[in-house]
């Protein structure tokens, strides 16, 4: 699942960071260059961490780094879904449920989607 769900991340991501081909480190340096609110780039900063770690198959990596992204930047939807991916790759089926609510609720369409496809 957690290899479908990230593709499909990058299909429907317009907001996400990591996007347009990028390899993470070139969207972090865009996130630093392009963002001058330091709690909102420190937040993005600590995201693109977050799918670096994730794609590696590092979940435990990955969820730290996003839930510290969220404590920066608590509207970053994006870090709600993957930390969301990342509880699921991780076997937390109630956590990854929550963080997809939650980055639903902050109007990520993704979110929805996946929420509908957990429940099938």
């Amino acid at each position: 699942i957690r290899g479908r769900l990230t593709g499909q991340a990058r299909v429907d991501s317009k907001d996400d960071p990591c996007v347009h081909g990028l390899s993470h480190m070139q969207a972090t340096v865009n996130v630093i260059a392009c963002d001058t609110d330091g709690l909102e780039r420190n937040g993005r900063v600590y995201y693109v961490s977050g799918r670096t770690h994730e794609e590696r198959g590092e979940f435990a990596n990955a969820i730290r780094d996003y839930d510290r992204a969220i404590s920066l930047d608590p509207g970053l939807a994006w870090a709600y879904y993957h930390r969301g991916i990342a509880h699921g790759g991780a076997g937390h089926g109630r956590k990854m449920r929550e963080d997809l609510r939650a980055a639903a609720r902050l109007g990520l369409r993704i979110a929805v989607d996946m929420l509908a496809a957990c429940d099938r």
